[in-house]
């Protein structure tokens, strides 16, 4: 992906660019040096299915979530990452391996936090796992440098399945 678009950073060890301070000022990070609007960010952390954990942490929404976010799960970065997103209202995301390494519960709660964000953004997704790539209203491949589009009805054949292990769906 950084060949096609140099442009692009990536993110060291796929970690989610989270800082030491609350959850409030993670989500609402744009906002840091003026006020951060509260509703906005209760508002893109349900949307982010991220409401329900923030909330039985010690301080709910004041809590520190420590340097990189330590004091959180896997699961838990994404969707705050996922709510921060909402949170500045980006009219375009990438998100790379949004479910990799997740619980099956995290992985569902974050993928239902990637459909929503489907419904107003456009969401470039970088995916193994199939059920993630299901979600796409267009799936393209990068076979042999070329950018191809699958139907759905190709997305179970085996030189589909050969693509999927390499890596290279997008």
């Amino acid at each position: 992906m950084l060949d096609l678009f140099p442009f692009l950073t990536r993110d060291e060890g796929k970690k989610k660019m989270l800082f030491s301070g609350t959850v409030a000022e993670n989500i609402g990070y744009r906002d840091l040096m003026k006020n951060i609007d509260m509703e906005r960010v209760e508002k893109a952390a349900q949307t982010a299915n991220a409401d329900e954990f923030i909330r039985k942490l010690p301080e709910g929404y004041k809590t520190n979530i420590g340097p990189r976010g330590s004091a959180l799960s896997r699961g838990q970065k994404q969707r705050l990452a996922i709510a921060r997103a909402l949170y500045q209202n980006s009219s375009i995301l990438i998100l790379d391996e949004a479910t990799s390494s997740l619980d099956s519960r995290s992985d569902l709660l974050v993928r239902q936090a990637v459909e929503r964000l489907m419904e107003n953004h456009t969401v470039l997704v970088i995916a193994h796992r199939l059920e993630t790539i299901k979600m796409a209203k267009r799936v393209f491949i990068l076979d042999d440098g070329r950018l191809e589009e699958l139907t759905p009805s190709t997305f179970l054949t085996s030189q589909y399945e050969s693509l999927l292990s390499t890596g290279i769906v997008i």
